[in-house]
């Protein structure tokens, strides 16, 4: 069927008005953009298989920091000086006679309160010093001594417990033990300075309330009776042995294990942030949020399918067509875009190879090249000086002389011949002259009005398309369009090129069906073929239950 745009008698082309929004085309040659489809998006599982899947394209990251990290800490524990820590302990019993007194003026505490109290001024550097000045341990200084020793109350009992750790076993068990006689001695010199306090202010209460002589002195002997009969501190356990606590090379390198796989997994988020290159379609799919159609090996100056037909390249495009039909089953679309994020992409090559696939298949295909800015399918196809496109929109020249049909092969070595239908036909339509302003081109009725007549005279249109990240034109031809079909050259594409590409696909209209995976980092054996295999199996499914 040879469809022409209806034109005037001076040649002008008078392209028809689209319908409203919701309605069929009124007439023939009219067209409504589609109705808008919901983009894909990456759930919750998908977001973590995502991150499992970078996790384990860094694993030697996280390997290496789980290796290295306690090793590192096995040899430092090795090389550590062995330490001892030797324990003594004190009771603290209970000052009744100041108590008392304190609880009279209503200044009393609890006995953890005071154990803690203790404790705490067992830490007090006036204790230290003296202690050093009585044992005279060379080279050692105040600070160096509190940070090897501890003073420490035991929950339930009046009784602390000191410890000191030191490179020497008997050293240990020295400081230890004149740690805590020497805290015993300024308690008692507490203790005194206490009592004389207590004593002084006795001495004013009674003199305040009249009371004198023997009384006075009574109560003066209770309280010198009461603070003899209980001493406030008992050395209960000198320290009589020290036990190694350092190195510890078992709890050193678990340590290290813990941290060096945090380490690791730390290191790879911050390498895969760092690093913008895509490694593998799985992850251009996790970016883009969307399903790979195949990956494919494009080469930009041939047609695989039409010069090779029977080589791997070309049963890649094959698998490509088989995975396209599976995604586009339900949605049914006749017209599709082929575009990619930037330049440089193998779209154009893509498309081609597909177009060529389809038609084998027995279906009547029309290939329409509007990437008006870096037009490459008249140099695919050997169309250079043909008309095109443009010549069409302007009246210079008629859609069926437009329109070029490609020969699918003959002989014996015929595509028809080995397996494909062979009775299918593909037309090509080059772009023909630039435009001077291509953006606002691609937006005009007129190539609203070509791509309907198109869809009528075909099975399927495929379209080139501009990139859609530096232009608006496929982004405008994106609303005439049933679906569409993005290109990723893993090897000139990087992750905040696709993270745009996938916020600028989901402002489009038309559905996204998927990507194509091409470079040479894609791997065609292993995500083409199996991906097609799996297409396969639920296509036939599919049949089956319909």
């Amino acid at each position: 069927m040879d469809t022409t745009f209806e034109t005037s008698t001076n040649g002008a082309v008078t392209p028809p008005v689209p319908g409203p929004p919701g309605t069929e085309p009124p007439a023939p040659g009219g067209w409504m953009p589609p109705p808008a489809w919901p983009q894909s998006a990456t759930g919750a599982g998908g977001e973590i298989s995502a991150q499992l899947r970078m996790l384990r394209r860094r694993k030697w990251i996280v390997i290496h920091a789980a290796i290295l990290v306690p090793l590192v800490a096995a040899a430092y524990s090795l090389h550590q000086q062995p330490r001892y820590q030797a324990l003594a302990s004190v009771l603290l019993t209970d000052d009744s006679g100041l108590s008392g007194l304190a609880a009279s003026n209503g200044t009393g505490s609890s006995p953890d309160r005071r154990a803690q109290t203790a404790a705490d001024l067992a830490r007090m550097q006036p204790v230290v010093k003296h202690t050093l000045e009585r044992v005279r341990v060379r080279g050692m200084t105040i600070d160096r001594f509190l940070a090897n020793s501890s003073v420490s109350p035991r929950m339930n009992a009046d009784i602390l417990d000191f410890r000191v750790s030191d490179p020497s076993r008997a050293r240990a068990q020295l400081l230890t033990t004149a740690y805590a006689r020497q805290f015993i001695r300024d308690r008692r010199t507490v203790q005194a300075n206490a009592l004389a306090s207590a004593r002084r202010a006795l001495q004013e209460q009674a003199h305040a309330a009249g009371i004198t002589g023997a009384a006075l002195r009574a109560r003066a002997r209770a309280i010198a009776d009461s603070q003899t009969a209980t001493s406030l501190a008992l050395l209960v356990r000198p320290a009589t042995k020290a036990t190694e606590v350092g190195p510890r090379p078992l709890r050193n390198i678990a340590l290290g294990l813990v941290l060096g796989l945090l380490l690791g997994v730390t290191g790879a988020y911050l390498w895969n942030a760092l690093e913008t290159n895509v490694r593998d379609v799985r992850e251009a799919g996790d970016l883009l949020g969307l399903p790979l159609l195949g990956s494919v090996r494009a080469r930009p100056t041939s047609i695989a399918m039409l010069e090779q037909p029977h080589g791997p390249e070309a049963e890649a495009f094959r698998i490509l067509r088989a995975n396209l039909d599976f995604a586009n089953i339900d949605r049914s679309a006749r017209v599709i875009l082929v575009t990619a994020a930037l330049d440089g992409e193998d779209k154009s090559v893509t498309a081609a190879n597909l177009a060529v696939a389809v038609a084998l298949t027995g279906r009547s295909v029309v290939l329409v090249d509007l990437d008006l800015r870096h037009p490459l399918l008249d140099r695919l196809f050997g169309l250079e000086g043909q008309p095109g496109l443009t010549d069409v929109i302007l009246g210079h020249a008629a859609l069926r002389r437009a329109l070029v049909s490609i020969p699918l092969g003959d002989g014996e070595h015929s595509p028809a011949r080995n397996g494909e239908g062979g009775a299918g036909t593909l037309e090509v339509l080059p772009s023909g002259p630039t435009p001077i302003d291509s953006g606002e081109f691609v937006g005009t009725k007129a190539v609203a009005q070509l791509v309907g007549q198109l869809r009528k005279r075909a099975d399927l249109v495929l379209v080139s398309a501009p990139p859609l990240l530096p232009v608006v034109d496929a982004r405008t031809l994106s609303t005439i369009s049933d679906a569409l079909v993005v290109v990723t050259n893993l090897d000139n594409v990087g992750r905040p090129a696709l993270q745009e590409l996938s916020r600028v696909l989901a402002s489009c209209p038309a559905r996204v069906l998927g990507f194509v995976g091409t470079g040479e980092s894609t791997d065609q054996h292993e995500h083409g073929y199996a991906s097609g295999r799996r297409f396969a199996l639920r296509r036939r499914a599919h049949e089956g239950a319909v």
